[in-house]
């Protein structure tokens, strides 16, 4: 019942913000002396959204990696 129920709520969220995406048009532009990007916003959302679920991905890893030694320690005993 609860796999039903956040099955749901994700597919709610991609609607919303699809919808979000279809009516809302804009661009992000960020510009350094050196460096100018501009895109679309819809393109910069998801980019951005993307790159935290990496980070946070790879944090947990080396989390993990840390965490390895003490956790052998424990299965050994």
């Amino acid at each position: 019942m609860k796999w039903g129920i956040r099955i749901f709520l994700i597919v709610a969220l991609a609607v919303a913000v699809g919808i979000f995406a279809r009516t809302h048009w804009g661009y992000v532009q960020i510009a350094t002396p050196s460096f100018s990007l501009e895109t679309t916003l819809n393109f910069f959302i998801t980019a951005l959204a993307a790159i935290f679920i990496v980070f946070y991905a790879l944090l947990r890893a080396v989390q993990k990696l840390w965490n390895l030694p003490q956790r052998w320690r424990q299965t050994r005993k």
